[in-house]
């Protein structure tokens, strides 16, 4: 696995820090809801439909989204509790659903290729800190559809410029915020589930 150029994501950082402090919004939002809202602004009704629905009742896209927040990600500082004698739960939530998420499905199948060929996860990625657990759970890489595609509609090239740019800088907060330098070093136990 390469690692992420991650200098793109902390120059991406830098710039909007800059422009924030100088009172300027950036012209794709860097929060998902917001990303979502201007894209379905931007979107004729039928090209939303496309871009957003899901199939039948969507339950394999809820299950997905659902897969991501069940993971945490832990924090540097946090590993190795029992070396540290410090006492500390993490909650998640569980939600019944009849479909079986990628992420969900992602170990066993990591396990079963057994690092023969690379595994992409292309289902429910909206940022970086998916991106990471992705990685923690056996993705050589990951693709990006919706955040894209929101992206385009809200500003054409150059929102998916700035989209890519925002989900690296993500990944690198998230890579800082778990100890790590780079995603070679992120490992099963950087996440637990919730």
């Amino acid at each position: 696995m390469n690692p992420i150029h991650t200098d793109i994501g902390r120059k991406r950082q830098r710039d909007i820090y800059a422009a924030g402090a100088a009172g300027q919004r950036p012209v794709v939002p860097v929060a998902w809801p917001k990303l979502e809202a201007a894209a379905q602004a931007a979107m004729s009704n039928e090209a939303w439909a496309y871009v957003a629905g899901g199939a039948a009742r969507e339950s394999t896209m809820q299950a997905n989204r659902a897969a991501f927040e069940r993971w945490r990600i832990v924090p540097r500082v946090l590993r190795d509790v029992e070396k540290r004698d410090l006492a500390i739960e993490l909650f998640g939530r569980k939600l019944p659903d009849g479909s079986i998420a990628a992420l969900d499905a992602l170990p066993a199948v990591a396990e079963a290729v057994g690092g023969k060929i690379p595994v992409l996860l292309d289902s429910g990625i909206r940022g970086g800190a998916d991106i990471f657990k992705a990685l923690a759970l056996g993705a050589s890489a990951v693709c990006l559809g919706r955040p894209y595609g929101y992206g385009l509609a809200v500003a054409g090239q150059r929102g998916v410029v700035e989209v890519i740019g925002n989900v690296l800088a993500e990944v690198d907060l998230t890579l800082g915020l778990a100890g790590c330098t780079s995603v070679c070093e992120i490992g099963r136990d950087a996440i637990v589930a919730g």
